[in-house]
């Protein structure tokens, strides 16, 4: 039985602006390679709890393919917009 859930909110945000969050999810994301991050927790603070959290919302993020069938714009105009060309 799961009595408290942490809700993440995970943010990306433009280059240069480094990773602002928990230290338990700054290090997930040091150890991934993303460099610019927000994250806030609300509700649990448990470290375990707030891990799996994050790994689940890192896991179900959309391919940029998906985001630009979603869109019905070209994959090229995607990357330039939201992802700033890198991909």
């Amino acid at each position: 039985m799961q009595c408290c859930q942490p809700d993440d909110s995970i943010l990306t945000h433009f280059l240069g602006f480094g990773i602002r969050c928990q230290d338990k999810i700054f290090e997930m994301c040091r150890c991934v390679g993303i460099s610019d991050l927000a994250a806030r927790v609300t509700r649990s603070r448990n470290p375990m709890n707030t891990i799996k959290a994050t790994f689940q919302a890192l896991m179900s993020q959309r391919l940029p393919d998906e985001v630009a069938r979603g869109l019905g714009k070209k994959l090229v105009d995607v990357r330039k917009v939201y992802y700033c060309g890198n991909v």
